[in-house]
């Protein structure tokens, strides 16, 4: 059976610290029902500590991955979980 991937999104009021490795911000969620491109890295933010404004649960294939909305300096974009050494 074909399934399509579901992705849902919840406001979030939030503070991230970004882990050193490099992870690709996204304009959207990656693989959601949206085209996502790639708008920078994590490293090159300029910033470890980004403020939460979204959060996003995308299950595809029955894998499920979490998503957070992150605001750096200019640039707000979509970033995957394993990105983040803290969420508080």
């Amino acid at each position: 059976m074909l399934s399509f991937p579901i992705t849902k999104y919840s406001t979030a009021k939030a503070t991230g610290t970004l882990s050193t490795t490099k992870n690709y911000v996204y304009n959207h969620v990656y693989n959601s029902s949206y085209l996502a491109k790639v708008l920078t890295t994590t490293d090159q933010l300029g910033a470890s500590k980004v403020a939460i404004s979204q959060k996003a649960t995308h299950v595809q294939n029955g894998l499920t991955s979490i998503w957070y909305k992150v605001t750096a300096d200019q640039t707000t974009g979509w970033v995957e979980a394993p990105a983040f050494s803290k969420i508080k």
